[in-house]
């Protein structure tokens, strides 16, 4: 596919030292911008990193040697010298930073008063402000103070975290977005915007499935930690993942494996349920999977329409046929393979193209934009949602026949309201939006939405590839429509390839792509993050869309977007993945250990809460002997990293018999006040109490029609020290119909009425 150039206009400094900055920066340079990053004195600390040496499994790098992550993040960069910043920053359009303008001793604020027209992407831990802006944290202790690590775990071990370091690339992810949103505002007002980012906001959004609107619709209902069973299960010959969401679905895995009798089972229905009957149903389970191969195991389950793949690690997912297909890695000049970017953008070849779009309109980034949004589930709305924060006119197109299906997930089912108007992930990821039905299995359907496609400029769909083509809606029957549409498709696994017609929810990307094999503890299955990939490719697809649009600006043409959600998974597992070629090292699932701290891991207290803690050098090592004051801890071979990471299990049991005497609170806030990064085990159903999160205004409280004023949360960042305005709660089924399309398609009394007769549009589901 023709990507083009669509940044090419776009100048960035990048003044960063972690993976998130050097993320947002490979995202824009990917994309054709003009991206530099000035090292400090020394070089990047990412120059050094080899994650499996960090680890204690293999040698470190040598003398010179250049880190394969940091190649691999930086290969469209220029490389600048930290002498260099100052004649770099007249020409630049934007700076990405997440602390190296500090490591450098420069003043944000006077850079931007030396340089009017640059805007800075600003990436921190918790934001500018709040109570906790100052405090240390690193990726993991982050995710304690989500909930997301207190909600993924067994019963007889500590919770776990999801491993490959994520919130730094989905922070990076939310970076590059705003960094596009801060550079249309420069051009439309002709001045500089600062972008303060909050890592901890990013996280809250992607590794937890908006537990906070489920925590204010059913207060005091605390969340357990559970792991969803069947899961990754092991076959004779390796792994293969499962992804029973529906009823459907596990009443049909029940039968495969021949137990129908546990689908019939009401105690067993619900995934929780079936997590704390693990020790009935996991024998039953793995009695099947492991007496046969994986290549069985998937074909039984897609003859059931079970959501399934096999596992993707470091060393199988390049090799899977489908990924081979689609060209998915590509060779380097150090001669190894690298995952392209996850998203494609298509030039349609038209003879002559319409005029040039019209310049963007001041106020937000996309004001005077219309989106129809197709989507359902999590990733579609999510991108959606990031165009709504962001000032377009975005519409949810549903039917009464088949509304999105989140309306009836999220674990919450109330008795005194309609169950579809409740879902806390449906409130939360179609926050800022209008909706109206249409049943686009019939014609009167179809043509109405054409209509709507003839004055949008964005289509966003996310079904399996076959859906759109039933519907009459290809890509080339949209474009004829209007030429000057952006179509974002992003379907689970692309348009085209082997499997481009298998169906996957989130789990499933996160077993294929390699995300699951980095989560879990080595003595039992790999785990799947949970979802956080559908949240992350529906950022991918938002700026990739953002990115067709600046195409669209050059030369007045749409362009067709795809976005394959197990892509996105792919890119931010690349690591593991090059690593293996590179080094020959393996980086698989460590429990709660990870390459940039040790000791790190979850701890118990008294009061039965737990905490989690990272020491990310001596220097934390040496503050945390001052508190814990225990001489078995002043070991000489502990006072050294590499001495930490070999008996890192022995210390972190000293540690708890030190812990299990303390209260939480009172404990994490000592660890704080002696620059120890360290978090409670928070439960996400009460995220929208968070202190940080209040603080900062995150939650944007709206009066909703049926479940009444709950906390919406917003885009991770602000602009100019504000949220990006989120105009309206979610939409109710069909609640916009008349109103849209009186405006838009000209309908009278008559015809709605017709229209709502024949069920075409209606505000009730048929099968409630």
């Amino acid at each position: 596919m023709d990507q083009g150039s669509p940044l090419a206009r776009l100048r960035v400094v990048e003044v960063g030292h972690g993976i998130a900055a050097a993320y947002a920066g490979k995202m824009l340079a990917d994309a054709g911008a003009a991206v530099t990053l000035v090292e400090p004195k020394g070089g990047s600390p990412l120059r050094r990193r080899k994650a499996a040496a960090a680890m204690g499994r293999a040698d470190p790098l040598g003398p010179g040697e250049t880190g394969a992550l940091f190649t691999h993040l930086n290969r469209a960069k220029r490389i600048a010298a930290h002498a260099d910043l100052a004649a770099l920053l007249p020409a630049a359009d934007l700076l990405i930073d997440d602390g190296g303008l500090a490591a450098l001793g420069l003043d944000p604020g006077r850079l931007r008063a030396d340089h009017p027209a640059l805007s800075i992407v600003a990436i921190s831990p918790w934001g500018a402000d709040g109570p906790a802006a100052a405090t240390p944290a690193t990726e993991f202790t982050l995710q304690a103070e989500t909930g997301s690590l207190h909600s993924r775990g067994y019963a007889d071990r500590p919770p776990l975290a999801t491993g490959g370091e994520l919130g730094d690339y989905i922070a990076g992810s939310f970076a590059a977005v705003a960094a596009l949103a801060a550079w249309r505002l420069a051009r439309s007002d002709g001045r500089g915007h600062h972008i303060d980012l909050s890592e901890f906001e990013a996280m809250t959004l992607c590794l937890q499935a908006y537990q906070s609107i489920h925590g204010e619709l059913e207060p005091g209902k605390l969340a357990a930690t559970t792991l969803d069973v069947p899961s990754i299960e092991r076959a004779s010959d390796g792994w293969v993942g499962y992804a029973t969401i529906t009823d459907q679905q596990w009443r049909n895995f029940a039968r495969m494996i021949g137990h129908a009798e546990l689908g019939e089972d009401d105690d067993i229905r619900f995934g929780n349920q079936r997590f704390a009957a693990l020790d009935r149903i996991q024998p039953l389970i793995s009695a099947y999977t492991q007496t046969r191969t994986v290549e069985q195991l998937v074909a039984e389950a897609l003859a059931l329409r079970i959501p399934v793949t096999p596992l993707g690690d470091a060393t199988t997912v390049r090799d899977m046929d489908h990924f081979r297909a689609r060209g998915v890695f590509a060779p380097v000049p150090e001669g190894h393979e690298e995952p392209r970017p996850p998203y494609q953008i298509t030039t349609p070849a038209d003879a002559t193209p319409p005029p040039p779009a019209l310049p963007a309109q001041a106020g937000a980034a996309l004001a005077g934009l219309r989106v129809l949004d197709l989507s359902a589930f999590w990733a579609g709305p999510m991108a959606g949602f990031v165009l709504a924060a962001l000032g377009a006119d975005v519409l949810k197109v549903e039917s009464v026949q088949r509304p999105d299906g989140m309306r009836y997930a999220g674990g919450f089912a109330p008795r005194d309201r309609p169950m579809w108007e409740c879902s806390p992930v449906f409130l939360g990821a179609n926050a800022g939006k209008q909706g109206i039905t249409l049943d686009l299995t019939r014609a009167d359907g179809v043509a109405l939405l054409k209509r709507l496609i003839a004055d949008s400029d964005v289509l966003i769909e996310n079904f399996s590839p076959r859906v759109m083509e039933g519907f009459g809606l290809s890509w080339d029957v949209v474009h004829a429509l209007n030429p000057r549409l952006v179509m974002l498709r992003m379907p689970a696994f692309g348009l085209d390839g082997p499997w481009r017609d298998r169906t996957g929810f989130a789990m499933t990307m996160e077993q294929v792509s390699g995300m699951a094999a980095l989560t879990g503890y080595p003595d039992r299955p790999p785990v799947p993050p949970r979802g956080c990939v559908d949240p992350l490719g529906g950022v991918n697809g938002a700026f990739a869309t953002i990115c067709a649009l600046e195409l669209r600006a050059q030369d007045g043409r749409g362009r067709l977007v795809e976005a394959s959600l197990a892509e996105a998974g792919i890119a931010v597992s690349a690591e593991a993945v090059i690593d293996r070629q590179v080094y020959g090292s393996h980086l698989e699932r460590s429990g709660n250990s990870g390459p940039g701290a040790v000791p790190q891991g979850v701890l118990p207290t008294r009061d039965g809460a737990g905490i989690a803690l990272s020491i990310v050098d001596d220097a934390a090592w040496a503050a945390l002997l001052a508190l814990a004051d225990d001489p078995e801890l002043r070991r000489a071979a502990w006072q050294a990293a590499p001495g930490r990471r070999a008996d890192e299990a022995e210390i972190l049991d000293r540690l708890a018999s030190w812990t299990a005497e303390r209260d939480a609170a009172s404990l994490v806030e000592a660890l704080l006040a002696a620059g120890i990064a360290a978090a409670p085990l928070r439960n996400v159903r009460l995220l929208a109490g968070h202190p940080q999160l209040v603080a900062r205004g995150f939650f944007n409280r709206m009066d909703h029609a049926v479940v009444g004023p709950i906390g919406f949360p917003n885009l991770p960042f602000r602009i100019d020290g504000a949220y990006p305005p989120l105009t309206r709660p979610a939409p109710l089924l069909g609640e916009h119909n008349e109103a849209v399309l009186r405006a838009r398609s000209g309908l009278d009394d008559a015809a709605l009425a017709a229209l709502a007769k024949d069920r075409i549009i209606g505000t009730r589901p048929v099968q409630a």
